[in-house]
């Protein structure tokens, strides 16, 4: 993959101004393709999976920079079912106390 020179110039410095480590990691790897390593070498550089290399160069010339970038990541939030919260009630029987370092989280509590 080659990048034109004025795109190469914009990655660079996003690259060198970014404190996101993902986002550095995500511009390496398009640096790296337009230096013409291979999806192993990047992926070993960058601690990262070969495939993620090739979704990552697949990104970028579908979307360009701006889409590239975008991280539309959604973490999951782990909820329990009616029935699932009523079984942890009965099972602890009014005996949950949290450590008070969670902030309330569930999974950070103990019975």
């Amino acid at each position: 993959m080659r990048l034109d020179k004025e795109e190469r110039v914009k990655i660079e410095q996003l690259r060198r101004q970014t404190r996101d480590k993902k986002q550095h990691v995500r511009l390496s790897v398009l640096v790296m393709l337009d230096e013409g390593y291979t999806h192993e070498v990047i992926a070993v550089s960058q601690g990262i999976d070969s495939d993620t290399v090739g979704n990552y160069k697949r990104k970028y010339l579908q979307q360009g920079l701006d889409g590239y970038l975008k991280d539309n990541y959604v973490a999951y939030q782990g909820e329990l079912s009616l029935e699932q919260l009523r079984a942890v009630d009965q099972k602890s029987a009014g005996r949950l106390v949290c450590n008070g370092k969670s902030g309330g989280r569930l999974d950070m509590w103990r019975i």
